[in-house]
């Protein structure tokens, strides 16, 4: 493994490796940006270091065509990622936690991707909730065209009674 600095960001030369793992992860320092492998050895996501409190995820896809971003921050309010992946590499789920700061509440999103790091769907929720509805969350599913997430809406129905 040899790293080479380029334009300020660091590239790590990979030669003769076997990618074996379900994610493969390659850097050398916290300093450094960390790559995410798909099995086959394309790349599936890198993660930019800390720089004024924000940190960036980029998410390709198998062509490798950036399909989605996801940022970090830790300043006066936070917004923190976890992810969980498939066993080719791709992104399973996006848990993003947000700490709005001086507020009573905290915000929660997941997002779960296919098996080539295309969003499928998103459900956004407040903790604590105040009401059932609060505690489903909210809906969103990804639309590819336009590259954006559209709300789901609830429709709610009376009920329908029989005449006797």
């Amino acid at each position: 493994m040899v790293t080479l600095k380029n334009n300020g960001i660091r590239f790590i030369l990979l030669s003769l490796i076997t990618f074996m793992t379900s994610k493969s992860i390659f850097a050398t320092n916290p300093d450094d940006t960390t790559y995410y492998y798909f099995s086959d050895g394309a790349v599936s996501m890198y993660e930019t270091p800390w720089t004024d409190g924000h940190k960036t995820y980029q998410i390709f896809n198998w062509q490798g065509e950036k399909i989605y971003a996801i940022e970090n921050v830790l300043q006066s309010y936070s917004v923190i990622t976890g992810f969980t992946f498939h066993e080719n590499g791709a992104i399973n789920t996006a848990h993003t936690s947000t700490n709005p700061g001086a507020s009573l509440y905290g915000y929660a999103s997941v997002i779960r991707f296919d098996r080539s790091n295309i969003p499928i769907h998103r459900v956004d929720t407040k903790e604590p909730a105040r009401s059932l509805d609060e505690s489903m969350g909210e809906t969103y599913l990804w639309q590819i065209e336009k590259g954006q997430w559209i709300k789901q809406e609830v429709i709610r129905c009376q009920p329908v009674h029989r005449p006797e």
